[in-house]
């Protein structure tokens, strides 16, 4: 049986965002370049990452009308207490930018003039499990889990809210690394 505790750990380590202009939709041509950090904290499970889904939404509310970009990752395995770095690169879809509220673009444009824009980033990704069992594959067992990862709150900054070029702004010592919430999804919600 796999825990939560089993879960590998997310840490998102840069985040920048380059041609963001919410005052031009039909010209959204937006990019998100991603680099996380994913650790597999288990000393007796191996884990195998496929059907990785990237997407990043405007704000904290994950709903579909706040959509900004979404993409298919590699599908990467780790060993055992391992730690590699999950890199995303993410396009602006320009159907979902269309069918974003007014409003919406409205409030990105005015937090962009405030200098901070915040973002979610968020992976659906079918997790396998592998018991390592010393070698001997007629032990070997194997559990799938549909995982969401959610990275929220990542503020990137605009200088003079004017750039279309940003970086998310460093974390103080006092609040960390920005890690990410992991759960398990329903099997059919995948």
């Amino acid at each position: 049986m796999i825990s939560s505790s089993n879960y590998p750990v997310f840490r998102v380590d840069s985040f920048s965002v380059s041609n963001f202009n919410p005052s031009l939709p039909k010209s959204f041509a937006t990019e998100w370049e991603v680099n996380v950090t994913v650790r597999n904290p288990n000393s007796g499970l191996k884990v195998s990452f496929d059907d990785i889904k990237s997407k990043v939404h405007y704000r904290e509310d994950i709903l579909f009308s706040d959509l900004l970009a979404s993409t298919s990752s590699h599908p990467f395995s780790m060993e055992t207490n391992t730690r590699t770095v999950m890199q995303s690169k993410l396009s602006a879809n320009r159907t979902d930018i269309a069918m974003m509220r007014k409003s919406i673009l409205d409030k990105m444009l005015m937090d962009k003039k405030n200098g901070m824009v915040s973002f979610n980033l968020r992976f659906d990704i079918r997790a396998t499990f592998d018991h390592d069992q010393k070698g001997d594959w007629l032990f070997s067992r194997h559990t799938t889990k549909d995982l969401n990862v959610e990275c929220n709150d990542i503020k990137v900054g605009f200088v003079n809210g004017v750039s279309s070029y940003g970086n998310a702004l460093s974390r103080d010592r006092l609040n960390g690394p920005l890690f990410c919430e992991v759960n398990e999804v329903d099997g059919d919600a995948f």
